[in-house]
């Protein structure tokens, strides 16, 4: 399976150790993003730990940090929408996504 949203929207991966956008399946993808976001939010010289100001490459990583988990959603909805109804989780997914929506708006 391949990380996509919909029939002819893939994804690809690329970071910071190998910049060449490289496709991989769903679950890789969630798994390295997991991965990538986790080594970022804990890195201190992007997210200080007191009350210092942050760098000017912060807005831009955040940006690109929800953009990739917003191709989560529209993976998860556009590919496995029956899926998600058919296990009684789409409730849960759609308040996932409004959460996800509400903090993209206040800190935008």
């Amino acid at each position: 399976p391949t990380m996509c949203a919909g029939p002819r929207l893939t994804y690809s991966w690329a970071d910071d150790d190998d910049a060449t956008p490289t496709p991989v399946s769903a679950p890789e993808y969630m798994r390295r993003l997991l991965h990538w976001a986790y080594k970022m939010l804990s890195d201190p010289s992007l997210v200080p730990q007191s009350v210092e100001t942050f760098p000017s490459r912060f807005d831009g990583c955040m940006r690109k940090l929800l953009k990739r988990f917003l191709r989560v959603y529209m993976h998860a909805y556009l590919s496995h929408a029956e899926e998600i109804h058919r296990h009684g989780a789409a409730s849960h997914l759609n308040c996932s996504f409004k959460h996800y929506l509400i903090f993209v708006r206040e800190f935008d």
